[in-house]
């Protein structure tokens, strides 16, 4: 099934993509809500993390941590859904504690340099 996507940028070996999330809960996943990855939907491809494109720009880099954290600790640590929406969900707000309100122009190099352990330029 074809679902419109575009590639805003590429993190840990995976494209980020930005998709109609009422195309995909109307042809594919009635629950899909703001993003998900290959290790949870069997129908995002594996080379790809799928972020809702009506997100508001200050909940896509929280977002993108969220899925890349999560599709990594199933895949590499054997997690379950659950243990590893819990870590991921944690590492997520460690992120958006660190943003405050004010959100990026660029998402995947936030969630990239916050991998890294790099702080924000002000």
């Amino acid at each position: 099934m074809h679902i419109r996507k575009k590639q805003i940028g590429k993190i840990g070996g995976r494209k980020v993509m930005l998709v109609d999330g009422n195309e995909v809960r109307n042809r594919i996943d009635i629950d899909f809500v703001s993003g998900g990855n290959p290790a949870r939907y069997g129908y995002v491809p594996d080379d790809e993390i799928w972020i809702e494109k009506s997100l508001d720009r200050r909940e896509r880099a929280p977002t993108i941590l969220h899925e890349v954290t999560e599709e990594r600790l199933m895949r590499t640590k054997g997690l379950s859904y659950g243990e590893a929406h819990d870590r991921a969900s944690a590492t997520e707000a460690r992120l958006r504690r660190r943003m405050g309100a004010r959100g990026s122009s660029d998402p995947v190099r936030t969630v990239r340099r916050f991998r890294r352990g790099g702080r924000r330029r002000r």
